[in-house]
Order: structure tokens, then sequence, then C-alpha cells
């Protein structure tokens, strides 16, 4: 599926090089993510499969840490090595 791949959750979460959705598996606290392919005006969302804490701090800039549930969802842009939060939708 072009686009679209299943992330494992992991403390500092790994964006592969391409893509701009993902579904997230596991239920493994995130606390930041990588940016090595955080390039500015980068655009994400992530796809929950499983209940975690998506945590506000680091290179994280939330409105606030978002307890997810299965297909919650959260838009993510990047700008100078942060990911700023477009929005957020509890399903």
């Amino acid at each position: 599926r072009l686009g679209y791949a299943t992330l494992a959750s992991a403390t500092a979460l790994v964006l592969p090089i391409f893509g701009a959705i993902f579904s997230v598996s596991g239920t493994t606290t995130i606390t930041s993510i990588t940016g090595t392919n955080a390039f500015d005006g980068r655009q994400i969302t992530l796809i929950f499969d499983d209940a975690l804490t998506f945590t506000d701090g680091n290179n994280l800039r939330l409105a606030g840490n978002f307890s997810t549930s299965a297909s919650d969802t959260i838009t993510l842009v990047a700008v100078g090595g942060n990911f700023f939060e477009i929005a957020r939708s509890v399903n």
C-alpha cells in the first residue's frame, strides 16, 4: 500500500523515509519521533491500533499528552526537528 505502513510503538518512534499515514501497533509509551526523516513541512497521520500514551515534550509539541485507544488518530507536522500537533481524533 503506497504511503501506508505499520510502525511498532517505541519510546522513540522511528519514521520510514516515505509515507504520510502510519498505523502504530503496540502499547509502548511514545515520547519522541526520530528526526532522521523529519524534514520541515512533513505531515504525518498516526492511526493507533492499541491503547498507549503519546507524550507531550521532547520533540513532540502537543496539546497535552494523548491517551490513545484503537482507531484514534493524531496528525503532526515537522518543523525544525520538532513535531507539532495539527489535530487529533478520538474514535
